[in-house]
């Protein structure tokens, strides 16, 4: 099954197919959310939007084209047996933990956002909620050990990116400022500071946590970034020409 963009369905020689209406993409949907725990079928009909025997109708279809076995039915309800490109994806990210490139490979299995046709119907807000987040970690994993790596002008790159569709996640910006740092480009690391606390600021009010304000103020200190220790004798000068 294939979460990751549309619900679609994977045959095993690699062709994928629309499971057919949305009703059944909604079913298939949350038996996937489900991760083989059944669902019940009056919540199944109610969550479709259908009668308890046009869902039965639907699953009969679901069967002949995922094969039989592929939704069980017990005395809880209907269960999903097949796993999903999510769940690949997710594992694989926990397996390749600070190895480049099986990140690499990991992250290459994200075809696109989770549940695409229904992230914010209620039912998938959840999930979809920690999907994103599990694939945010593994692309800031993969920008450290890119960093760590001595690849800090990927790791930009990829930081780039990331922060431009998830502009809030402090880890990202401060893997960004310090990756800029690492690459020479200390203006452009503290500008990159500076625009974040301004649209945390304009927004909520608050400031930058201190772990974050601590990045900005060893690289105005003229830290690599990736160094422990960081010089503190260039800092006025590099907050005045940050800001000029």
């Amino acid at each position: 099954m294939r979460v990751l963009g549309p619900v679609q369905v994977e045959r095993p020689n690699g062709d994928v197919v629309d499971p057919g209406s949305a009703t059944q993409r909604r079913i298939l949907g949350a038996l996937a959310i489900a991760a083989r725990r059944p669902v019940r079928a009056e919540s199944l009909a109610d969550l479709a939007g259908v009668s308890l025997g046009a869902l039965r109708v639907s699953v009969s279809r679901l069967r002949k084209l995922l094969g039989v076995d592929a939704i069980a039915t017990g005395p809880a309800g209907y269960s999903l047996q097949v796993d999903t490109d999510a769940q690949r994806a997710i594992a694989a990210f926990a397996t390749a933990r600070r190895d480049l490139a099986l990140l690499d490979a990991a992250l290459e299995e994200w075809r696109g956002d989770p549940f695409t046709e229904f992230a914010a119907e209620p039912w998938a807000a959840t999930e979809v909620a920690r999907l994103t987040e599990l694939h945010a970690i593994a692309i800031e994993d993969r920008a450290e050990v890119q960093l760590e790596s001595g690849l800090a002008g990927d790791a930009v790159a990829g930081l780039r990116a990331h922060i431009g569709a998830h502009p809030w996640r402090e880890r990202s910006r401060g893997l960004l400022i310090r990756a800029l740092a690492a690459s020479g480009r200390t203006r452009e690391a503290l500008q990159s500071y500076e625009h974040y606390r301004t649209m945390l600021v304009d927004e909520s009010g608050i400031e930058p946590s201190s772990e974050l304000q601590d990045i900005e103020h060893r690289v105005a200190g003229g830290w690599d970034g990736l160094t422990t220790r960081a010089p503190t004798t260039q800092r006025m000068i590099l907050h005045t020409t940050s800001r000029g």
